[in-house]
């Protein structure tokens, strides 16, 4: 009889979901790799890399509004207040942006593909990447709100369901297509799908505007002044965890950044399913720390961090051992995963689990002045050790530039900030 009045939390229910969604990601994602260097050949399927690895950058273009408009509506849930004119306000705010970086997008595109890798990128795959990553940054937004209103359960059904949609398309491509421009159908076919699910999640989660009101100008610069910080801190971000690739365009041969960015895809299997859950824990965390409830934070965030290293630690020593055998059957190679890259990328994994879980909380409390501080410093960092690393060591120094950026700066930093903030709330 007890058990039929267990009442599961939804933030389990969301990361449940977002973990089933992200494994049935990865599954498909991973199936293709070898598909499409067969399809492409690598030099293609290097290109084909790089645009996909644009998908951090372009969700810059929100310019922090999904993010600002997340907390505002945990916060307006806990004090009861209506949501409809948080919402008119940054659907509106969020399509603006989107416009004006379509706009800059078709005038500057060239002058992008160059800079951002250093080599020629056909410019039509380019645009239509491009495009794609934009409109889903604006479905993003729409998935913020459905993390904030905890149906967040949602954002990752629709997910997994353009997981196997583009999985399917992606084989009728192989199979059927031969002709010319097979990069640019790669990428629209690998994109299109996920963007448009996006796309369609922001148009859904109009449902919550009940009723039209006034434009609130005040409003609307509270929405963009926390959006700033978000903002800020994300291009920080993006810096750090995002360069990889350009360095790596100019610093090694084409066959290793497939190698790099195929061994990433093996770990982001895990990576990704906590940062699903980091999302799902967002907004309660969000209304804990509104009623200065940090005692139950620290346990969330204890008992959260040690499973997210503990199937991390099984997970890495799991390809240590079986790593070339898996390789073998996959990509019919025996090279490619080492057991120095793969204990490499786990323990970037692991620093990033335990940084990651503080960013979120210090983040769902809108503390983000130690992230533009510290930030910058770690992208400095990041950026020189991997330009300077990599020429010597490879993707290895690639790994190495970015483990070090976190050990001497966020790594011991965050956790630091949130003791502090802990110590004022008891105290108070």
């Amino acid at each position: 009889m007890q058990l039929a009045h267990l009442k599961i939390p939804s933030y389990v229910k969301v990361a449940s979901y977002a973990w089933l969604s992200k494994a049935i990601l990865f599954a498909c994602r991973l199936s293709t790799i070898p598909w499409l260097m067969d399809y492409l050949g690598m030099e293609v399927y290097t290109i084909f890399v790089m645009l996909l690895s644009l998908e951090g950058w372009f969700l810059l273009s929100d310019f922090g509004i999904g993010l600002s408009l997340q907390n505002f509506l945990s916060e307006y849930r806990v004090g009861k207040k209506p949501i409809t004119p948080l919402l008119q306000i940054a659907y509106l705010q969020s399509f603006l942006a989107f416009c004006l970086c379509v706009f800059l997008l078709f005038f500057y595109r060239d002058f992008l593909s160059s800079f951002a890798f250093g080599i020629a990128i056909p410019s039509t795959p380019f645009v239509c990447a491009s495009f794609l990553l934009l409109l889903g940054a604006l479905g993003s937004v729409g998935s913020r709100v459905y993390y904030a209103m905890h149906k967040g359960a949602i954002v990752h059904i629709v997910q997994g369901a353009a997981s196997l949609i583009t999985w399917v398309a992606i084989y009728l491509l192989i199979t059927l297509y031969t002709g010319e421009n097979k990069l640019l159908y790669a990428v629209f076919t690998s994109m299109g799908i996920p963007s448009l699910a996006s796309f369609v999640l922001w148009l859904s989660s109009f449902h919550y505007l009940e009723k039209k009101v006034l434009w609130n100008f005040h409003l609307a610069a509270q929405i963009l002044r926390r959006a700033k910080g978000f903002w800020l801190f994300s291009c920080m971000a993006c810096c750090v965890l995002f360069v990889d690739v350009f360095v790596m365009s100019r610093t090694l041969p084409s066959e290793e950044i497939a190698r790099y960015y195929t061994l990433q895809r093996v770990f982001g299997v895990v990576a990704f399913g906590f940062t699903a859950l980091i999302q799902s824990l967002w907004p309660g965390c969000s209304e804990l720390m509104a009623k200065g409830e940090i005692e139950e934070i620290r346990q969330k965030m204890q008992y959260y961090g040690i499973l997210g290293l503990i199937v991390l630690c099984a997970y890495t020593l799991f390809f240590v051992l079986f790593g070339k055998k898996i390789e073998q059957l996959w990509l019919g190679s025996s090279h490619w995963i080492t057991p120095g890259i793969v204990c490499l990328f786990g323990i970037y994994h692991m620093i990033r689990i335990v940084t990651d879980l503080y960013a979120m909380v210090l983040q769902s409390h809108s503390k983000l002045g130690i992230f533009l501080f510290l930030v910058p410093i770690q992208a400095l960092i990041s950026i020189f050790a991997q330009i300077f690393l990599s020429k010597i060591y490879g993707i290895h120094g690639i790994l190495g530039g970015l483990i070090l950026s976190y050990l001497l700066t966020v790594t011991w930093a965050l956790p630091w900030m949130l003791r502090k903030i802990q110590r004022r709330v008891y105290v108070g």
